[in-house]
Formats: C-alpha cells, sequence, structure tokens
C-alpha cells in the first residue's frame, strides 16, 4: 500500500506541475490584423471611365502591414474589383489586406480607406442611333421662348456600359431655354447627366404655319455626255438625288428636273453645270428648292464624209 500510495503522489505532483505550466496548443488561434497594423498605405494605379469597373483599369499597388514589429507577407486589393463608380472624379478606394499566411493572420477590410483614392474620368455619351433617332423639336410661335419647344429623341448610351443608370435620367434640353424665336432655324440643345461630359447639338425649330425649306442630302447626277446637236437638255435623265426637310433627316417625296429654262438648250463642251429644280410632291410639306450640278459634255468625235455624206473611216490627206 505504501508503494501505491507513493505512486499516485508522483502522479499527482505531475499533474499539478503541468496545470502550472502555459498552455500552448498546436492549433493556435489566427492574429487577427486591423487596419491599425497598416504601416504604409497602397497606391491606386490606372484611371477609368464613368461606367466603367474598377477592374477596367486600376490596381493597387504597395502598402505594408506589420505585426509586433514584423512584416506581415500579404496582398492589398478592393474589396469588390467589379464595383462601378456611381459618379466621375476623385473616389476613396474600399480595400482588403489578405495576409500570405492564413493560418496564422487572418485579414481585413478597410470601408472608406481615405488614404487610398483613384481617379474616375467624365464620360462622353454617344448616341444609341443618330441617324434614324435624332433630336427633333415641336413647332413654336413666332415670337415664344424656346423653352415652348419640346426636345424628343436623341437617345443616348454610355459607351462602356449600355446599362448604366444615370444616363437613362438625363434628356436634351436648350442651352438658352429664354432665346424668343422668331424664325425657323437651328438652336442649341444640350444633353446634361451626372457623370458625363455635356453633350450638345444644333436642333432645327420651325415655326409653327411656315412652310418647312429644303436641303439636298444627295445630288442627283448626270452622266458623261457627248456633243449631239439633235439633243437638248430635255432629253437627259437626272440619277438619284434626295431631298429632307432643312435641319432635319426627314426625306421629302418630290422630283429633281432640269430647270425649265434650259430644257430646250442643246449640251455642248461649254457647259460645266447645269440648274435643277426639286418640286416637292407635296407643297405644304417643303419649299422647291434650286441648286446646280457639274456635268461634263465632250466634243464630238471627227468624222470625215465622201460626197456622198458616207463616213470615210481611211482619210487621206492629199496635198
Amino acid at each position: 500500500m505504501t508503494a501505491m500510495k507513493r505512486t499516485f503522489s508522483i502522479i499527482l505532483a505531475v499533474f499539478m506541475l503541468l496545470s502550472a505550466i502555459p498552455f500552448t496548443a498546436s492549433a493556435a488561434e489566427s492574429i487577427a490584423l486591423t487596419e491599425s497594423n497598416v504601416t504604409v498605405w497602397p497606391t491606386a494605379i490606372g484611371e477609368i471611365y464613368f461606367g466603367q469597373k474598377l477592374s477596367d483599369g486600376i490596381t493597387l499597388s504597395g502598402g505594408e502591414v506589420q505585426y509586433n514589429g514584423a512584416v506581415v507577407s500579404g496582398k492589398f486589393d478592393f474589396i469588390d474589383t467589379n464595383y462601378m463608380p456611381t459618379s466621375a472624379g476623385n473616389q476613396i478606394a474600399s480595400i482588403k489586406f489578405v495576409p500570405s499566411d492564413t493560418q496564422n493572420y487572418n485579414g481585413f477590410e478597410v470601408q472608406m480607406a481615405w488614404d487610398v483614392t483613384y481617379k474616375v474620368n467624365k464620360t462622353t455619351p454617344v448616341f444609341v442611333d443618330e441617324t434614324n433617332d435624332p433630336p427633333i423639336a415641336t413647332e413654336i410661335e413666332a415670337g415664344a421662348q424656346l423653352k415652348t419647344s419640346t426636345i424628343s429623341g436623341g437617345k443616348m448610351k454610355n459607351p462602356y456600359n449600355d446599362s448604366e443608370p444615370n444616363i437613362n435620367k438625363a434628356i436634351w434640353e436648350w442651352t438658352n431655354r429664354k432665346s424668343v424665336v422668331n424664325e425657323s432655324g437651328y438652336y442649341e440643345a444640350e444633353f446634361v447627366a451626372k457623370g458625363y461630359e455635356v453633350v450638345t447639338k444644333m436642333v432645327y425649330v420651325k415655326i409653327a404655319g411656315e412652310t418647312p425649306e429644303t436641303s439636298i442630302a444627295e445630288y442627283p447626277t448626270i452622266p458623261e455626255l457627248t456633243y449631239d446637236p439633235n439633243v437638248t437638255w430635255a432629253d437627259i435623265s437626272l440619277e438619284g438625288g434626295k431631298a429632307v426637310i432643312k435641319g432635319t433627316e426627314t426625306e421629302v417625296e418630290g422630283t429633281f428636273a432640269i430647270k425649265d429654262s434650259r430644257k430646250d438648250v442643246v449640251p455642248n463642251p461649254n457647259f460645266t453645270e447645269i440648274e435643277i429644280v426639286f418640286t416637292p410632291a407635296n407643297a405644304e410639306e417643303a419649299l422647291p428648292y434650286e441648286f446646280t450640278i457639274p456635268v461634263t459634255v465632250n466634243p464630238s468625235p471627227l468624222t470625215f464624209v465622201d460626197d456622198e455624206g458616207n463616213p470615210v473611216e481611211d482619210f487621206i490627206f492629199e496635198v
């Protein structure tokens, strides 16, 4: 019994000794790092345009984190590289630190890290379809202010992001809304959206009751001619041609024709241009329009004939 008591006493003493020694498990808890461990903040490299994501042009470089005076290896990055800034200008980054040794260290995130900024440039918006959907203004009474004319159409988009929401909220407005309009003509309109450069465009405004002027979008042409005394301008056909209402891209139906005063004249090499008249099919839709187009009339080839008037192919001069 004495031996057993001695053994028990020894075992008890060992347990008491172990309890007095600090316990360090092999699977110790990881060290939680915070922004207070940052000794050098990273730098944002690059820039983007409004409507782009951070990953489209900006990266983080450098930065240092220490714990108990020792540098902790790792990398800084944006919390969300797919984040699209909601405005242009200098922005404050939200970043995170990911340690290389994730078993012994826990990384951290910093929302709005004031020491880390990046630049977002304003974007120039572009037309979705300027040809088929240009800005169009309603008619206006003579003497009224420009703001009484409403602009429609001219849908714009972000060239980097078709779904960017700010641009869908913006509309075309007159640059000088209080200008008094006394005659039909072009007036400046602007498209203003948050995060974008201002875009301006001259838009045609028509005085109510006036017949719009016509302009030529595509001039008709005349094929190259050869002088023929038996042919007049009335025998010549025009090819092509397109007329539109001035200031718009609205096509006007009608006909192109050589001016009546020229129709009985024989085209000759002295002609370098000819007068043309466009006549709208609907006189109330647009005004007629006169203009000139270039023409080429070549001399007729020299032909020799015999005494009976028959062409001679091989003519020999006799001296």
